[in-house]
């Protein structure tokens, strides 16, 4: 009897250092996130925003370290370290789960989406749901930012040494492209001769000729100065962006679930701070590049975009596109 109580207290107080323990774990998190954006992109800003607010409400009990620009490596990098446990979370945009999930290369048809409210429905439709579904099947990665409002942009343009206007002028045109094949896809059916150059690397890639023009955001051309050596920005607004806060599950489901919460909450409270930085940046950005040099143009995108449709059609007869997607996006939009 007297062995049998000594057995049960020892077992009682493993029991408790156990609990004790991991309580003690949960509570001492400290996670590794990295992008691709310099530390003054509004991005970077609204992650800075997301760390201090996470470590606000789970009361010091999760810090998250950050690193821009790059610094956890290239995207295939940062994406595959996330799967692997390496990195915890990794902020992108939906291209580069095309190679998991071919339907996430939809995100980058160009001159498809109507406006921006027809790409938000999109992202919140049970279209995306299903899709998220399967990543976090296969490669054990969760979206964190619900609810769909890092957005970039305001809009799209394209930089070169000389005015971007009609399809002439891309033909034959060297453009530096991600490494999205929806991307590469499309421009290169436009004319372009595309080239894949890791986006830390774009700024020097220009100024030394080894591409002539290059796509992003009009406020990417200001944080990163592409007007300094390619002066010409055309607006084109072929596609709508928004990053995405990608978590690895295994970390995510180590967390208790009120710390799972308070990460689901900071990521939608940043999200709508990188979106009010982007729109109160943007005048004094396009005053201060073209003080500069910068030469903004507008042209007609109508041929642009008939190519682009007949092209997207052409990738769903192939099957690059699943056959029907384009149409239920379509009818997403009233």
């Amino acid at each position: 009897m007297k062995k049998r109580k000594i057995f049960c207290l020892i077992l009682l107080l493993t029991l408790i250092f156990t609990i004790s323990f991991l309580s003690a774990d949960a509570a001492n998190v400290t996670l590794k996130l990295g992008n691709k954006e310099a530390d003054n992109h509004h991005e970077s800003l609204a992650l800075k925003k997301f760390a201090e607010l996470v470590e606000e409400k789970t009361n010091g009990e999760i810090k998250v370290d950050l690193y821009f620009n790059e610094a956890l490596g290239k995207p295939d990098t940062q994406l595959e370290n996330t799967i692997q446990g390496v990195q915890d979370i990794y902020v992108v945009g939906y291209y580069v789960l095309e190679k998991y999930i071919k339907d996430f290369g939809v995100t980058e048809m160009l001159h498809f989406f109507k406006n921006r409210d027809h790409f938000q429905r999109f992202l919140l439709s049970d279209l995306v749901a299903e899709m998220e579904k399967e990543l976090l099947e296969k490669t054990g990665l969760r979206v964190i930012s619900i609810d769909r409002n890092w957005w970039l942009g305001p809009y799209r343009v394209i930089c070169a040494k000389k005015p971007i206007l009609t399809l002439e002028d891309i033909k034959g045109l060297r453009l530096r492209a991600p490494d999205s094949k929806m991307m590469i896809r499309i421009w290169g059916e436009l004319g372009a001769n595309l080239t894949v150059i890791p986006w830390s690397e774009v700024y020097l890639a220009l100024s030394q000729g080894m591409v002539e023009a290059a796509t992003g955001t009009i406020m990417d051309m200001s944080y990163q100065k592409f007007y300094e050596v390619t002066p010409h920005i055309t607006k084109t607004d072929e596609k709508f962006q928004q990053a995405c806060l990608f978590m690895n599950n295994a970390k995510f489901q180590s967390l208790t679930k009120e710390q799972q919460q308070a990460l689901y909450d900071a990521a939608n409270e940043a999200g709508e701070y990188c979106t009010k930085l982007l729109y109160e940046g943007l005048d004094e950005a396009l005053k201060d590049m073209e003080s500069k040099g910068a030469i903004f143009h507008e042209t007609d995108l109508t041929p642009w975009q008939a190519q682009a449709r007949k092209a997207l059609l052409e990738m769903e007869a192939e099957g690059a596109i699943t056959k029907g997607l384009m149409d239920k996006i379509d009818a997403l939009y009233p």
